[in-house]
Order: structure tokens, then C-alpha cells, then sequence
């Protein structure tokens, strides 16, 4: 997938800089409840193993709750473990609340700004006539809110296969 909305079994590459590197992370989106829920769990990438559950819910007219939880493990056994104290959480948790606040701003800011991030057919569907804005987590509610909770208890670093 190279543009648009993501959907069931559909791949996601990833590319950037990270701690002076240039990595590339590959997920499959394996579970897909929208609005309100999907997880991508890593096919390549820099981790032993990475699976993210990202949840969406109106948590009023115009505000919608947003919530992370994602596990991880590191390469290189007890080394990885280390640098999963050390360092990846707190960075991933840094870095999870700089992705959720570019959300929050696109979200909240008028529909001219984030329309260009929706698929074009995905956008009509979402506005035509007897399709409920509220199934849509807010985002075609005037003003949105969204609040981000960044669940520091399930940034876990887990030696799942």
C-alpha cells in the first residue's frame, strides 16, 4: 500500500530515520474492526517482534478517544532486553505521542486539511447520504477532539514468536 485507506490483509512499509538510521518496518494489518479497532503486526523490521493494536471510540459527539497498545521485543536476547529498558520505551513512547499529536492536529483542523488524507472513494462513502458521521470516530463531526492514551503498562517488551 502506497496511499490511501488501509484495509484487512493489506501490507504497510515504513521507512525512517531512527537513531541515526535509516529502517524500514513492514506490517501486516492483521485484525480490521473500523472504526473502532485494527493491529499491524511487524513482518520485517528492526524487533524480534512487534504487534501494535491501535483503538478508536466516540467518547462524546465530538470527541473521540484514542488508544495505542503496542508489544514488542528486541533482537539480541539479554542485549535486547537491555535496550528495551533502557532506551526503546521511553523512545517509542516519545515517539507514539508525536505521531498521535500530528493526528490530533489534522483531525481538529478544518475538513480542507484532512480530506487530502482520505482515499477519494473512501471520502464519498463516508459523506453519502444514510452513512452515519458518528461510525466515522468524529472525524466528519465539526469541531473534533481526540484525546491519545499512550498505555505505558502495555509498551511491553514480550518474547512472543
Amino acid at each position: 500500500m502506497t496511499h490511501g485507506v488501509i484495509g484487512p490483509g493489506e501490507t504497510v512499509t515504513w521507512r525512517g530515520r531512527h537513531f541515526g538510521f535509516m529502517l524500514t518496518h513492514q506490517s501486516l494489518i492483521s485484525e480490521y474492526e473500523p472504526p473502532h479497532h485494527f493491529q499491524d503486526r511487524m513482518l520485517r523490521g528492526m524487533f524480534k517482534s512487534f504487534i501494535h493494536d491501535h483503538y478508536c471510540e466516540a467518547a462524546s459527539q465530538s470527541h473521540t478517544l484514542m488508544r495505542d497498545e503496542p508489544r514488542f521485543a528486541a533482537p539480541l536476547g539479554p542485549l535486547g532486553w537491555i535496550a528495551e529498558t533502557l532506551v526503546l520505551r521511553r523512545y517509542f513512547i516519545r515517539f507514539l505521542r508525536q505521531r498521535n499529536e500530528t493526528l490530533r492536529a489534522i483531525a481538529e483542523a478544518p475538513s480542507a486539511v484532512w480530506e487530502k488524507y482520505l482515499a477519494l472513494e473512501h471520502y464519498r462513502k463516508l459523506t453519502s447520504p444514510g452513512v452515519d458521521a458518528g461510525t466515522t470516530t468524529g472525524l466528519l463531526n465539526s469541531p473534533t477532539k481526540i484525546t491519545a492514551i499512550i498505555a505505558p503498562a502495555t509498551i511491553s517488551s514480550t518474547n512472543f514468536a
